[in-house]
């Protein structure tokens, strides 16, 4: 109709779009601070988004840190008409109904191979030039790897950022190495935040905690190369089973919702000498039920799949997307991860296949063998290491 507005955001919400009615406007944009500057906003905060930040660093749900400005939730259609808004989600994530797989995990891992590949070759053709952010971890590894599978022969800078001895950036500076790729080692010194805080804050409409601004180191190499084109393993290592694991999910349901969002078992007794008694009481009248309705918003019998959800609808949306707004100010983001063939896959694998990422890992040994040689930080172990050198590695640390 043309006398109706429609607004459609992403299936996953990591498009930013906000939102406020003012009198007979409707106004909206990408941009925070555009909403809130328009018309002479009251500047009214939302204590209940205030209490969400201080307690887990993000904000919940679709709030902000303003009582009268919204953000378009995730798979959303807005319609305004007259004044009147309505909501209508057209996607939700869809887990495994059964528990136990229907094919053998070799097709899995081909399978998984197979779309991942698929996703990277699609983002990178007829990129002359990429920037690619490597660590230790699984995620930036996994898309060098595929990258040099593909035989992209362009130029590929790659950084770290740390200190000189972090895992991150030794293990981030071989992968590099082993795939020809050149390297750069990004330290983070002691006056990040007096540098950078404050160009963060504004990248991330102040709703991520500021000491992750060290993010904006990279925006010197990208302003000293000719390439825009960030390529990213965002939502990698939660889509495909993060650090889930059979032991804390027999915990209970409060013990599983801390550790999905990462919050220290006394981090709520330690807030209560710090808050006023108004934000600490929002916390606990508000913020944990809101963490809890997530939680059990999926109608599944598994805990597995209930954490898995409240992960990629919560924290990845609100609080872990500050990974694409940091580089997308600067251009072109490539997010292999968030192709929409690939995670429909990988919500669909029975849940054995993703306990502490175990087929990803196993992927990751079969067909790049490049760089499951170089060690993972989080064991310090290579991912195709014998039994026997983890076996010594284990009573090592013990």
């Amino acid at each position: 109709a043309l006398d109706r507005l429609y607004l459609i955001n992403d299936r996953y919400g990591f498009k930013r779009c906000y939102y406020r009615l003012d009198g007979g406007n409707f106004i909206f944009s990408p941009d925070y601070k555009d909403v809130c500057s328009d018309l002479g906003l009251s500047g009214q905060v939302d204590k209940d988004s205030l209490a969400d930040f201080l307690y887990l660093g993000f904000v919940l749900d679709d709030r902000t840190l303003h009582q009268d400005v919204k953000l378009l939730p995730a798979a959303s259609i807005l319609s305004y008409k007259n004044n009147q808004l309505s909501i209508e989600k057209y996607w939700d994530y869809c887990f495994s109904d059964d528990s136990t797989a229907d094919r053998c995990e070799d097709e899995y891992l081909e399978e998984f191979y197979r779309r991942l590949l698929k996703s990277v070759e699609s983002r990178i053709n007829d990129k002359n030039e990429l920037i690619l952010p490597i660590s230790g971890g699984l995620d930036s590894r996994t898309i060098a790897g595929m990258m040099s599978r593909h035989g992209h022969e362009s130029r590929v800078e790659a950084f770290s950022y740390g200190n000189r001895s972090c895992y991150d950036v030794l293990y981030g500076e071989k992968i590099a190495k082993a795939l020809g790729y050149n390297h750069t080692f990004l330290p983070i010194n002691t006056d990040y935040l007096a540098k950078y805080a404050e160009k963060f804050v504004a990248s991330t409409d102040g709703t991520i905690d500021c000491l992750n601004s060290h993010m904006m180191l990279f925006h010197d190499i990208v302003h000293e190369s000719s390439s825009s084109n960030v390529l990213t393993g965002f939502l990698g290592v939660v889509l495909t089973g993060t650090n889930f694991n059979y032991r804390w999910l027999n915990s209970d349901e409060d013990q599983i919702i801390l550790k999905t969002f990462e919050i220290p078992d006394n981090h709520l007794e330690s807030l209560k000498h710090y808050l006023s008694k108004d934000i600490y009481e929002r916390i606990i009248e508000n913020t944990v039920p809101s963490i809890k309705r997530n939680f059990n918003k999926i109608e599944h019998d598994d805990l597995f799949y209930k954490a898995h959800y409240l992960t990629l609808s919560q924290r990845q949306r609100r609080y872990v997307a500050f990974n694409i707004f940091c580089y997308e100010s600067l251009g072109n983001v490539l997010s292999p991860f968030t192709d929409n063939d690939f995670v429909d896959f990988v919500l669909k694998l029975p849940s054995e296949f993703l306990m502490e990422q175990g087929l990803y890992k196993k992927m990751i040994v079969r067909y790049l063998p490049e760089v499951a040689s170089v060690p993972w930080n989080k064991t310090r172990l290579p991912l195709n290491a014998s039994e026997f050198r983890k076996g010594l590695q284990w009573r090592w640390q013990k």
